[in-house]
């Protein structure tokens, strides 16, 4: 229980300091008012009086003076060197999310490289005393080299876009190449696990007409408009208006009249207008 309170108490704020930090939503009116009350001014307003009475304004060196600017609510422009602007940082990637596995002697081969490879870095930027004194956790810690090793197992670090991507790891380019070189010496990864597209610029050559055969502006030309109704052509002689059937029955019928070809023609089709050939036909 009382280190139940002793834990409480930490964590809450001092009301002066509350109260100075909030002074604009506390209903004060002026920074220095939170000192005058917290160190009790006012009991010392008067002993410089008290010091040397027989002036009327007191001792000249225990007067208490009155500044020029007083806080940053009544004189702001006083205190505009002091304003911080804290930057928005921009937001990390989301890193894969990788599923558990058991480590194999690939991964086992990785940590050891990347840890000959951090002892060698600490030693070259820091020297041998750092790396004695701190460890070559000041190049790489130990979260980080887990991090990459199961980002290689799974193949997610391919460049070094996927290196700050999964890993959140501030590093330089120099560096990352390095521990990627090592990454795919011991884990080969294929960078492109199908043929990458390649872009081919569009064709713009002009179909020249060739003479003596007609020019048509599409495909499409061949085809009727739309709404219009497709003309019948006969498969035997290939003219429109009529089928082979057609020139069959008109074959039988012709047979059986002694009237001229033109005027056959006209008789066919007014028989087949009023329906009289079939008439014919069964008698």
């Amino acid at each position: 229980m009382e280190r139940t309170s002793r834990q409480k108490r930490e964590k809450e704020l001092d009301r002066a300091m509350d109260l100075l930090i909030n002074v604009n939503y506390r209903g004060a009116v002026c920074r220095r008012k939170v000192f005058y009350v917290q160190f009790d001014n006012k009991s010392v307003d008067s002993s410089h009086l008290i010091c040397e009475p027989s002036e009327a304004e007191g001792c000249s060196r225990c007067v208490p003076i009155i500044p020029n600017v007083c806080c940053d609510i009544h004189h702001p422009l006083a205190f505009s060197s002091c304003d911080t602007v804290v930057p928005q940082l921009p937001r990390l990637p989301i890193h894969s999310r990788l599923a558990k596995y058991t480590m194999g002697p690939q991964e086992h081969k990785l940590c050891e490289a990347l840890e000959d490879w951090r002892d060698q870095k600490t030693v070259e930027i820091y020297g041998c005393s750092h790396l004695i004194d701190l460890s070559p956790t000041v190049v790489m810690d130990n979260m980080v080299l887990d991090q990459i090793v199961d980002c290689a197992h799974h193949e997610k670090i391919k460049v070094i876009q996927d290196l700050r991507k999964e890993i959140h790891w501030s590093i330089n380019n120099n560096l990352a190449r390095e521990v990627i070189a090592i990454i795919h010496q011991i884990i080969p990864i294929l960078l492109y696990t199908t043929a990458p597209l390649q872009q081919h610029p569009l064709s713009t050559t002009v179909n020249t007409p060739i003479s003596g055969l007609p020019q048509y502006s599409s495909l499409a030309s061949n085809n009727p408009p739309a709404g219009t109704k497709k003309v019948q052509k006969c498969s035997t002689c290939g003219q429109p208006g009529h089928n082979s059937e057609f020139l069959h029955l008109f074959s039988l019928y012709s047979h059986s009249l002694t009237l001229p070809f033109d005027q056959n023609v006209a008789m066919f089709v007014h028989c087949i207008h009023h329906g009289y050939l079939l008439l014919r036909r069964k008698m």
